[in-house]
């Protein structure tokens, strides 16, 4: 059982000047839960902390991530509080899109259709954020589209939706995006 220590009372300021730039990186990574032997994890002595802890370790050499690239502006990551007063979580809410409908993103669609897993995404300030947790994975919803017309947007929409006691979870230690793009 996560232990929640008191609430703190520290000031929560902004420094004038500082960057605050919003949005998301053009790119996730997915790994299914099936791949991994342990992931980051929430701090146990404070379940209110949002850095996780640790890394992941993969059952074999062969597992990896997968580095999925995603149209300009089209990755987001959104959190709103839910249930009652007592029982409260957050919903976590996010998609993105894979432009064209090639071979690769359609398997893409197929295999996590009914994967759950780990999702990571990317802020514009460098920070990664970790959507799923051991016996808590996520899984992602696709919607494919290849238009009617030459000015259609062609491509794959994927979803989720994840429950968390916290709004965001971030990477203790990043991971290399470059070694991932192949």
């Amino acid at each position: 059982m996560t232990n929640i220590k008191s609430t703190s009372l520290s000031p929560l300021l902004r420094k004038p000047g500082e960057v605050n730039m919003p949005g998301m990186n053009n790119y996730i990574l997915f790994v299914p839960a099936h791949y991994v032997t342990s992931t980051p994890v929430v701090n146990e002595e404070d379940g209110t902390d949002p850095v996780l802890k640790g890394l992941f370790v993969f059952k074999s050499e062969e597992y990896n991530f997968r580095y999925v690239d995603c149209a300009t502006k089209s990755v987001g990551h959104t959190s709103s509080i839910q249930g009652e007063e007592g029982s409260r979580s957050f919903l976590q809410k996010g998609d993105f899109f894979h432009p064209g409908a090639k071979k690769e993103v359609v398997q893409f669609a197929a295999e996590v259709a009914n994967t759950p897993g780990y999702l990571i995404m990317s802020t514009k300030s460098g920070e990664q954020i970790m959507i799923g947790q051991p016996g808590n994975p996520v899984t992602l919803l696709s919607d494919g589209n290849l238009g009617k017309a030459a000015t259609d947007a062609k491509g794959f929409t994927f979803n989720f939706e994840w429950d968390a006691p916290v709004p965001v979870y971030y990477l203790e230690k990043a991971i290399d995006i470059e070694t991932l793009k192949g």
